[in-house]
């Protein structure tokens, strides 16, 4: 179900409230509030929702990577760590393994 809109006109709490009882099938109660309510922040050009620090961030256009550091500082999200490869080498019997970093032996 798309996430209601508010009508012209319409005062904030009733907004919710109907907009609330329209998602509460599709969504927990304590959801559905949340959804409506940040929905309702989209128009409070001083809220700090995401949409709106994009706006802010920069009225043309963000570069990838100015966008992933946005919402990364959002949702106090970090990168997680890039696992180093590693690769083996077995000896004809399986007595022992050798396993050296990156793809190859040697230079």
């Amino acid at each position: 179900m798309p996430i209601p809109s508010r009508k012209a006109g319409e005062p904030k709490d009733e907004f919710i409230g109907r907009s609330v009882a329209k998602l509460k099938g599709e969504y927990p109660d304590d959801q559905a509030a949340a959804i409506c309510y940040e929905q309702l922040s989209f128009e409070d050009p001083n809220s700090s929702n995401i949409y709106n620090q994009v706006k802010q961030q920069s009225p043309t256009k963000m570069t990838n990577l100015e966008l992933k550091e946005l919402v990364k500082k959002h949702f106090s999200l970090v990168e997680a760590p890039v696992a180093e490869a590693f690769g083996e080498l077995k000896d004809i019997n399986g007595a022992f393994t050798l396993k050296f970093p990156g793809d190859t032996l040697g230079r």
